[in-house]
């Protein structure tokens, strides 16, 4: 994983759209902000993750799902739906 800090700004658009980074993000600090050691922190700064807001990734990923599901549907409906029995 590198860290958003050292994305250049051209690709900066590629780490808000990838699903897996609000998984990674809200399991990392899940994790190591239970463990609360100077290290577990010191991990989760050179990650840029010490402020994260779980519940807002969640969100996000409930919302990614929902707008795959009606893709999918959409896809679905324009294959099979148009047509006359």
């Amino acid at each position: 994983m590198v860290p958003f800090a050292a994305i250049p700004t051209y690709w900066k658009w590629g780490y808000y759209l990838a699903f897996h980074t609000y998984s990674f993000e809200s399991f990392m600090y899940e994790h190591f902000s239970q463990v609360n050691t100077q290290e577990a922190w010191d991990l989760l700064k050179s990650y840029g993750m010490e402020n994260v807001n779980v519940s807002r990734n969640m969100l996000i990923l409930v919302g990614y799902a929902a707008v795959l599901q009606l893709a999918g549907i959409a896809v679905l409906f324009v294959r099979f739906g148009r047509h006359k029995r």
